[in-house]
């Protein structure tokens, strides 16, 4: 049987302590025909020298690899977009420096591809991986493996991002229809909008095993995006093209989610408003908690926000945060329903 070409796209700044676990998961996928592109934005570490040696790992085994470093540094997303333009595949994954992939997880996503021609991309499950390498399961998003329409899948997107980009296949002719639609861009959830435009022109497959390591980095880890609230105005904008989106394509599913989606901002802003005052950027907190009023009305009475508010009036700040610290965040325990006229590919599981 003929054998699409899969590119590996893996886009790497200042990685260089995670390239080695990320590039020996490709060199060990059981699926044959496939390539890597491998562009460094101008990395201050050893990033490129473990990539000229892994380059020579690839071709020892009949693997094109195309590597390039940058003369400066061009930005995250024109770094993606350079790997992108340089991939000649059929299919293509965006593979975060820092993610890996399990040995089966090309050969899975390609077979969903061909058994469903509709579909424009394949999402799969992830584990997630701590900076120490300690591996932790975590629950799927659907309960089974299982193909989606767009439109029912739009809807879905309306209220979660479910995928980051190193969980998702694309077929490149229907990545390449999408950009032709997309008119917006957005820096901190890009791949969100680029998902719920790909449901918007195709439907979607959804595989339940986790065939992705995805890496969590520490929790004091705190962006510019984050500090200055623009992330989060940034969904808020997103939430609100989805809705004009959906409309341009005709698709009522996703509209009739829209003042849902924009309550989920109210507890999306309490998640950033723990964050803040673990970091102790309280003043920061404070105005997370006032946004989450705006985008949930009804929020000044939930017991989430009653707790933050009585941290950031605690006379002793460190008590408090020791407190956030052990009461822990919210985190989904159960695997949701597909839409309901999803079909479950038992195969996959």
């Amino acid at each position: 049987m003929r054998k699409p070409l899969v590119s590996v796209l893996v886009p790497n700044y200042n990685y260089g302590r995670f390239l080695p676990e990320c590039l020996e998961s490709v060199l060990s996928q059981t699926y044959d025909n496939f390539e890597v592109i491998i562009c460094d934005n101008r990395s201050s570490d050893n990033s490129y020298d473990i990539i000229a040696e892994y380059r020579k790992k690839f071709l020892e085994r009949k693997i094109w690899c195309d590597i390039s470093q940058n003369k400066r540094n061009i930005g995250s997303g024109g770094n993606t977009e350079k790997c992108f333009h340089r991939s000649e595949g059929e299919y293509f994954i965006w593979l975060s420096s820092d993610d890996s992939l399990e040995p089966d997880a090309i050969e899975i996503m390609v077979q969903a591809l061909e058994k469903y021609p509709s579909a424009g991309c394949v999402m799969a499950h992830r584990n997630e991986v701590d900076n120490k390498g300690i591996k932790k399961q975590t629950v799927p998003f659907y309960n089974q493996s299982c193909f989606i329409k767009g439109e029912d899948q739009a809807a879905v997107y309306m209220m979660a991002g479910i995928a980051v980009s190193s969980q998702i296949l694309f077929r490149k002719i229907s990545y390449l229809n999408m950009l032709r639609f997309k008119l917006l861009r957005f820096q901190v959830a890009g791949d969100w909008y680029d998902n719920f435009m790909m449901a918007c022109i195709s439907d979607v497959v959804y595989i339940k095993r986790a065939l992705i390591n995805y890496r969590i980095h520490e929790d004091n880890e705190t962006s510019n995006s984050e500090l200055n609230l623009t992330g989060i105005f940034e969904h808020y904008n997103m939430i609100n093209a989805f809705r004009i989106l959906a409309d341009s394509f005709g698709m009522i599913k996703p509209q009739q989610r829209y003042n849902d989606a924009i309550k989920k901002l109210g507890y999306m802003s309490l998640r950033y408003a723990r964050k803040m005052i673990i970091n102790k950027h309280y003043s920061v907190a404070q105005n997370y908690l006032k946004l989450s009023t705006i985008y949930h009305n009804e929020m000044e009475s939930d017991n989430q926000y009653l707790q933050l508010v009585k941290c950031l009036q605690d006379p002793n700040p460190d008590e408090a945060v020791k407190r956030l610290k052990t009461s822990g965040v919210y985190v989904r325990s159960t695997s949701y329903d597909p839409p309901e006229d999803s079909v479950q590919i038992k195969e996959f599981e």
